[in-house]
């Protein structure tokens, strides 16, 4: 009889995970006999295979049916957990189930992508059963630190340089081992700092720093001359710049004059170092000019203002003395030097520097006097 036919209905093929309800309660029938071994009128298939049923109505007809499930798992697609990501830096997220097809939020279809933006990425994977899964991740911004060293930089010998890393208080780490937030550097060499935030994020930067020879400048001794006599100084180190007090650009100048001399030099490398002279002229007798330099002692130097000038024996003949600032002007005279030790008071006289000269006939002593 037509309406004695049980129906199951079209074999199914679904994705895990999957549920088939079968029931003959509503054709009619009275019992039911699955080859699951259960006697309801309906059961549930949650496996794939074949469920057969032997159907009975209420008048003893008999029916039978069969229908196929298969149920296709569906791939495993696992992203990670939620990140943090530093600046500058890229993550690798990979959707695994190679072989399948890929459709991420971001418009990329591969198995794998590199990200480097915050957002929220999703993907879904189609494998070959046709089954898909997705997964999504979040991804948001680390505070990251970024180091500026600078331009490498050129110092003179006796300067410092101080580097600092503009992150006080982050994890610090600099190639000289030190780990306070600045160093100072007086060497040539290459420096690096690392800084590293709570976060974790870091960052790194390198400075190079030359240290440069200043130039040596040497005039020599303090010097007596004879009146129409020249000197010659030479501040040395060809090539470099020179400034002396009187005005002269260059390496060497001729003192025909009582004057203290100075010159500063300024080398190839932007160094500069300065040195001077004291030149004193003095009338000589003939061509002689006897030095009382090795006879004289001239105490404290530098004074506070009281100075003595002592001598080892009295001189032969009368001595006078004589003070001169640095633009060769006389300051100070003190006539009739009799005794072997002799106060002379330049308590009123500015700080700086003085040139005392000691006349006693054609003998001559001069002496550089600093008062402080």
């Amino acid at each position: 009889s037509p309406f004695c036919e049980v129906a199951l209905g079209d074999d199914v093929v679904t994705c895990a995970p999957a549920q088939l309800e079968l029931n003959v309660a509503d054709q009619g029938f009275a019992q039911a006999d699955w080859s699951t071994g259960d006697t309801m009128l309906s059961i549930a298939a949650t496996q794939t295979g074949a469920f057969s049923v032997l159907a009975t109505t209420a008048f003893g007809c008999v029916s039978r049916d069969t229908v196929q499930l298969a149920i296709n798992e569906r791939p495993v697609v696992d992203l990670g957990p939620n990140a943090g990501l530093c600046a500058q830096q890229t993550r690798m997220l990979d959707a695994g189930n190679s072989g399948s097809n890929y459709v991420w939020s971001n418009a990329f279809s591969t198995q794998v992508i590199l990200v480097n933006a915050p957002g929220n990425y999703v993907v879904t994977v189609t494998n070959s059963n046709g089954c898909t899964a997705s997964d999504v991740i979040v991804i948001t911004s680390l505070a990251t630190p970024v180091i500026n060293l600078g331009a490498d930089q050129n110092l003179c010998e006796g300067e410092a340089l101080t580097l600092n890393s503009g992150f006080p208080g982050a994890a610090t780490i600099w190639s000289t081992g030190a780990t306070s937030p600045s160093i100072n550097v007086t060497a040539t060499g290459t420096y690096t700092v690392q800084v590293t935030l709570i976060t974790g994020c870091s960052d790194v930067d390198t400075v190079q720093v030359n240290v440069n020879p200043n130039p040596v400048v040497d005039l020599g001794a303090d010097t007596t001359l004879c009146e129409g006599l020249t000197l010659t100084l030479d501040a040395g180190n060809a090539n470099s710049a020179y400034v002396w007090s009187n005005g002269a650009t260059t390496q060497t100048i001729e003192a025909t004059t009582s004057d203290l001399y100075e010159v500063t030099v300024t080398n190839a490398f932007g160094c500069s170092a300065s040195n001077d002279v004291a030149v004193s002229v003095v009338v000589c007798v003939g061509t002689e000019e006897l030095a009382l330099q090795d006879q004289v002692k001239v105490f404290p130097n530098p004074t506070g203002g009281k100075l003595f000038v002592q001598m080892d024996e009295l001189l032969s003949a009368p001595a006078h003395l004589s003070v001169f600032n640095t633009a060769g002007q006389l300051v100070r005279t003190q006539q009739s030097i009799t005794n072997q030790q002799t106060e002379v008071d330049l308590s009123a006289m500015p700080k700086g520097l003085y040139l005392l000269r000691l006349q006693s006939g054609v003998q001559v002593a001069t002496f550089r006097v600093a008062v402080q």
